[in-house]
């Protein structure tokens, strides 16, 4: 049987994060976002489970309301199409490194 690359480095490229008014970081789960547990209190929800079935992987969203992804003939491919589908229907976003909004400096003026 042959089998496609290991595409894990690819997951771990693509942190998917929210910062809310409040400070609140929501993201998507990668071992390398580890250390942002520490900045104070936390909690882990599952978003979805990645399930055998069969000799094949399926990603079920049904903990947050969203479909069955599958069946993929790697565990990796479905952990691609959960992030995938959790990124396009708004858990987590990419930070960009432009501001979105207007920004005061130290002196009171707005800076983009």
């Amino acid at each position: 049987m042959r089998r496609r690359k290991n595409t894990a480095r690819e997951i771990s490229n693509a942190s998917l994060l929210e910062i809310a008014p409040d400070g609140t970081l929501q993201f998507l789960w990668d071992d390398s976002l580890a250390p942002l547990l520490e900045l104070g209190e936390g909690s882990l929800e599952r978003a979805s489970h990645i399930e055998p079935h069969g000799t094949e992987w399926i990603a079920n969203l049904s903990p947050v309301d969203g479909p069955t992804l599958g069946a993929f003939p790697l565990r990796n491919d479905a952990l691609i199409a959960e992030r995938d589908w959790l990124q396009q229907h708004g858990f987590g976003r990419r930070v960009s490194s432009q501001p979105q909004h207007d920004i005061p400096d130290a002196k009171g003026h707005e800076t983009r």
